[in-house]
Formats: structure tokens, C-alpha cells, sequence
């Protein structure tokens, strides 16, 4: 490899770009929606709207902390049972997320249920591969 071929100012973590107002309503806005679907049963919605666009990198922290305790409902939700039906709707990027998350949930054992994030992370890996813990491990774009 060639010394033009790696840019190293690529894998510094980044913000989303967006006011902290704004990023702060539109995560309020995602809990509102991911808690009217949980509501009604639809779980596997209530986790796929749980991963989308979430804040990472250098967005403030406590907006990112908000919105994993939305995207912890949604996975806290779905009975043990159906994690795999769940797992299956999830597209490669949505499933990465999902094991960004759950590992992000296992750093707090004391606040997150550490069986639940197990019984993700097992079916995560057994749809996604290993591939999926590749990906999260290298990526440095923080939750």
C-alpha cells in the first residue's frame, strides 16, 4: 500500500452536522415515535425506527446518551422469541448499528439488562457474521 492510498483524516471521528436544537428534537421525535410503536405492537418497527440516524462522533453527549435509551426500549421489547424474526428485517448498516448499540448497552451493565443485549448480540452474529463485530470494532464513529 502506498502512502497516498491511506487518508487517516477519514476515520476521525465527525459530528452529524447538525444544530444541538435540532438534533435534540429530532431524537425526542424518534423516542415519540419508537414509544407510539411499541404502543401498538410493532416491535420490529419500533427497533428499525430506533436505529435511524442516530447522533455519533462529536455530536454532545447527553443527545446521544437520549437516544440509546430509545434504541434499549425498542431491543428490550421484543421477546426473547422474536429477536431473530427482528434481526432478519434489518439491513447490514441497520444490523451494525444494532451491534454498536448493543455493545454500547454492555459498557453499563448497571442501567442496561446485559441478558437482553446477549440474546441480541448472539442473533446479530448469527444473521449478520462476524463480519458485523469487524465493522463495529474498527469504526470510529462513537455512539
Amino acid at each position: 500500500m502506498e502512502d497516498n492510498e491511506y487518508d487517516d483524516t477519514i476515520s476521525v471521528p465527525q459530528s452529524s452536522g447538525i444544530d444541538p436544537a435540532q438534533l435534540d428534537a429530532i431524537v425526542n421525535n424518534r423516542a415519540t415515535e419508537v414509544r407510539n410503536l411499541l404502543f401498538r405492537g410493532a416491535n420490529a418497527q419500533a427497533v428499525i425506527a430506533s436505529l435511524q440516524n442516530p447522533p455519533f462522533g462529536l455530536d454532545p453527549q447527553p443527545i446521544k446518551d437520549k437516544n440509546t435509551q430509545i434504541v434499549m426500549e425498542a431491543l428490550s421489547s421484543v421477546n426473547s422469541a422474536e429477536i431473530v424474526n427482528v434481526v432478519k428485517q434489518l439491513t447490514s448498516a441497520q444490523l451494525d448499528l444494532a451491534m454498536k448499540f448493543i455493545y454500547r448497552g454492555m459498557a453499563s451493565p448497571d442501567i442496561y439488562n446485559p441478558s437482553v443485549l446477549l440474546a441480541w448480540h448472539e442473533k446479530v452474529v448469527e444473521v449478520g457474521g462476524l463480519a458485523t463485530i469487524t465493522r463495529v470494532l474498527t469504526d470510529r464513529q462513537p455512539l
